[in-house]
């Protein structure tokens, strides 16, 4: 979102211009506004009866656009209230995501959504911990997050020691290499598909010449992890 590091309090206490920032949509939430991605991988996998719980869900656009395309069993999860729409604002529960349980019963979700989410916590170890026990074995865990493993990124931290998402300037606090998020998710869940954002050149000008390049692990920015709760 482009601000600083904020804790919990400060992020209740900023809520208006959090709103303002959030208006511009992710890569992940403009896919399924767009084309409904999220939505067909949930009824591909699922159904369309699937219980859907979004965390963090923002200004509810993916949860607007998953209702629109035929799911009802909605429900949305954040710190604060930020819905755009006042008829989802009965399916919205507010939580503290860093340190709080999911407002949910254990196995009692199909798939579970964190869009550009989980490099904002504190805790991605309670995080993870969580996203096992509310969803039923076989549910979809769909995460979307900074890549980090580009080649851009690869060359920024030999000369820097920092990655090309994560700086002073964000509120990205969270970057698990390959080795240490297969421990944190690999216990109970089994990646599916990764699906990345297009790809990206940083000396490329000007840049929408960057939506001609092929999403690829090597060039692209994000990722979003598509996985199996195990039984």
């Amino acid at each position: 979102m482009g601000v600083p590091y904020l804790r919990s309090e400060q992020i209740k206490a900023g809520r208006d211009a959090l709103v303002e920032r959030m208006r511009k949509p992710s890569w992940i939430v403009r896919r399924e506004t767009d084309e409904g991605l999220l939505s067909s991988l949930i009824r591909d996998r699922i159904g369309a009866s699937a219980r859907i719980m979004e965390i963090g869900s923002s200004n509810g656009r993916v949860l607007k656009s998953l209702q629109d395309r035929g799911f009802q069993n909605l429900i949305g999860v954040d710190i604060d209230d930020y819905l755009e729409f006042s008829e989802l604002k009965p399916l919205l529960r507010t939580a503290d995501l860093n340190h709080e349980r999911f407002p949910a019963d254990d196995g009692s979700i199909d798939a579970l959504l964190a869009l550009e989410i989980f490099e904002h916590l504190e805790n991605p170890w309670h995080f993870a911990r969580e996203c096992a026990r509310v969803l039923r074995p076989g549910g979809l865990l769909i995460l979307s997050t900074p890549w980090g493993h580009t080649v851009w990124d690869k060359l920024r931290f030999l000369r820097r020691g920092s990655l090309i998402n994560f700086h002073p300037a964000n509120n990205h606090i969270t970057f698990l290499t390959k080795d240490v998020f297969n421990k944190a998710f690999g216990r109970d869940f089994v990646i599916k598909q990764m699906i990345f954002d297009r790809g990206w050149i940083p000396f490329l000008r000007p840049r929408r010449w960057n939506r001609f390049l092929p999403a690829h692990p090597l060039w692209s920015l994000k990722v979003c992890y598509v996985m199996e709760r195990k039984g």
